[in-house]
């Protein structure tokens, strides 16, 4: 399929103005010769092959033979790309650095609809948007992720668009909406100033603008505006509008997101913590007024426009969104592991110790327990619960009903398991091992 190459690229890092770039040829395997060496390109990654026999709870299993990242579901259909989890050479050529690949796969049937080679794995987790799949691919050098480059997938596999990323710098797709497709740099040593926020527009990857930061490390959209926070661990949070740049607001507060890194807002107001965990908060996510404060060690939270769940301490607690007022408090008796999953009117918490609680949302009351074996509640489907886990180099996906607490079914890996992607009740993970795999 064709590959269309966009002619801009990010703010060069030194020179501080935009680069071209020139088109892609294709991708089958070469030799070059010069004057001192004979370079031999690394060859396609190779078509999946579809398992034969699986295990009891694998609805069906594809082979990849490399790493897979979280598979994402475009128009329908299942997309899974691969990635890279070893560090290339930056003294060498870049024809001799693994490629990539995406295909895409029909969900209940499992049979492929298409399979294509791209001149770079992905890093890092995908984002869908009217019906194209947007990533970053690249790959890790010595000691920085090198020659990066955002990129749009089409439903059909062709790579719509594609922008290159200025050398020896991190760019993170932090996230896609309406408003654009939106990205932050990076450096190896982490400072308030050096780095951009971008935006792109989804049709054709054309830079709408870009703003002056630090490094960022995450970011999330609430509202209208771009939540973006500093690399390193540390906790400030600005925020962009998403029309134009401008810098709204900023805080020396943690950005609260879900496992899958959705800002915890109702459109209005987003949680965020405290640096030293003492109080969590509500923030205007226009203005940055804070409209309301609740006090203690909150960690993370699951989102819900009516609700917002969070862990605090050894009590799951649910607040009002728009006003903080707490609506009700459980204590379970132990810490909390992670961020609830709200589901269809349920809450689902686990903690330390290996039990998983699920609680009605409308008042905490406790539905049921079961023990959960060093998993976490991530995801709903259906009439279940998705708990994950990893361990020692495995990974562990489960399934509870969500009426009692029973196991619906168990599978450990011998690699670790991406987080799982719903669709229609069923469950679908990629492994680090190159399995593509769907549940029963």
């Amino acid at each position: 399929m064709n590959e269309r190459t966009s002619r801009r690229a990010f703010l060069a890092a030194a020179a501080g103005g935009l680069a071209g770039l020139a088109g892609c040829g294709g991708q089958q395997t070469s030799t070059t010769t010069t004057s001192t060496q004979t370079t031999t390109a690394s060859p396609d990654v190779a078509a999946p092959t579809k398992a034969s026999q699986t295990a009891e709870s694998v609805a069906w299993r594809w082979d990849f033979g490399v790493p897979l990242l979280r598979p994402a579901e475009v128009d329908g259909s299942l997309v899974v790309t691969t990635t890279f989890e070893g560090a290339v050479y930056t003294d060498q050529p870049m024809e001799t650095y693994p490629k990539g690949a995406a295909a895409s796969f029909d969900p209940a049937s499992g049979e492929r609809a298409w399979f294509e080679n791209l001149p770079r794995p992905a890093m890092g987790p995908a984002f869908v948007h009217g019906g194209r799949l947007f990533q970053v691919g690249g790959w890790h050098g010595d000691t920085a992720r090198v020659h990066e480059q955002v990129r749009a997938i089409g439903a059909d596999g062709s790579v719509k668009w594609r922008v290159e990323g200025p050398e020896n710098t991190t760019v993170d797709l932090l996230d896609v909406g309406d408003q654009g497709v939106f990205v932050g740099t990076r450096g190896g040593e982490y400072g308030d100033s050096g780095h951009q926020a971008f935006a792109f527009r989804r049709t054709n990857g054309s830079e709408a603008w870009k703003a002056d930061a630090g490094d960022i490390g995450n970011g999330a959209l609430a509202g209208d505006s771009l939540l973006t926070t500093r690399a390193g661990g540390r906790t400030h949070t600005t925020a962009f509008a998403t029309s134009d740049g401008t810098r709204r607001w900023g805080a020396d507060a943690k950005l609260l997101t879900d496992p899958y890194g959705n800002a915890l807002t109702n459109g209005s107001v987003v949680a965020l913590a405290a640096p030293d965990g003492s109080e969590l908060y509500g923030r205007d996510v226009t203005t940055g007024e804070r409209v309301w404060t609740y006090p203690g060690n909150t960690g993370s939270a699951a989102p819900s426009t009516d609700t917002l769940v969070l862990p605090f301490g050894s009590s799951v607690v649910a607040l009002d969104p728009a006003s903080g007022i707490e609506r009700w408090s459980k204590d379970l008796g132990s810490p909390l592991r992670d961020t609830p999953v709200v589901g269809d009117q349920t809450v689902y918490a686990a903690v330390d110790g290996g039990a998983t609680y699920a609680l009605a949302l409308s008042d905490g009351s406790e539905q049921w327990s079961a023990q959960s074996s060093g998993t976490r509640p991530v995801a709903t489907a259906g009439e279940s619960v998705v708990a994950h886990g990893s361990r020692e180099g495995t990974g562990v996906l489960r399934s509870y009903a969500s009426a009692d607490g029973s196991v619906q079914w168990s599978y450990t890996a011998d690699a670790s398991l991406s987080l799982p992607t719903t669709v229609d009740g069923s469950v679908y993970a990629g492994s680090t091992g190159g399995a593509f795999l769907a549940f029963e």
